[in-house]
C-alpha cells in the first residue's frame, strides 16, 4: 500500500534527496578537478582541489543559469509529490528510490566524463 501524500512525507523525501545530492558533492569535485588538472596547467592555469573544483562548477551553473531538468530529477520530483507510479511493483521504500537515483546519475555522468577526458588526454600528450 503507497503511503498517503502528506507534507511530513514530502519534507522527509525533500530532505533525503538534499542529503543524497550533498553526499554526491565530492563526486563532481573529484571529476571536475581532475579533468581540470589535465588540460588546463597547459595553458599555465593553477591547478584545483576537488572543492575548488565543485565551487567553480557552482559559480558557472549560478551565473549562465541550469534551467534544464533531467529525467532523473523528473522521476524524483514525482516520487516527493506521490504522482510516480513508476516503482510501486518493487518493495523499496521511496527514501533508497531517490537516494539511488541520485547516486546513480551523478556517478554515471561523472564516469562519463572522465572517460572522455582521459581519452582526450592520452592523445593530447603523445
Amino acid at each position: 500500500m503507497k503511503p498517503l501524500n502528506t507534507p511530513n512525507r514530502q519534507l522527509k523525501l525533500s530532505l533525503v534527496w538534499l542529503l543524497a545530492s550533498i553526499a554526491m558533492i565530492p563526486v563532481q569535485g573529484f571529476c571536475i578537478s581532475t579533468i581540470w588538472n589535465w588540460f588546463m596547467p597547459i595553458i599555465s592555469l593553477p591547478t584545483l582541489t576537488w572543492l575548488q573544483a565543485y565551487c567553480l562548477l557552482f559559480a558557472i551553473k549560478a551565473l549562465l543559469g541550469s534551467k534544464s531538468e533531467t529525467e532523473t530529477t523528473k522521476t524524483i520530483k514525482s516520487i516527493i509529490d506521490g504522482t510516480c507510479t513508476k516503482y510501486d511493483d518493487y518493495d523499496i521504500p521511496d527514501e533508497v528510490i531517490i537516494i539511488l537515483l541520485t547516486i546513480l546519475e551523478t556517478v554515471i555522468v561523472s564516469a562519463l566524463y572522465l572517460i572522455i577526458g582521459w581519452f582526450l588526454s592520452c592523445f593530447l600528450y603523445l
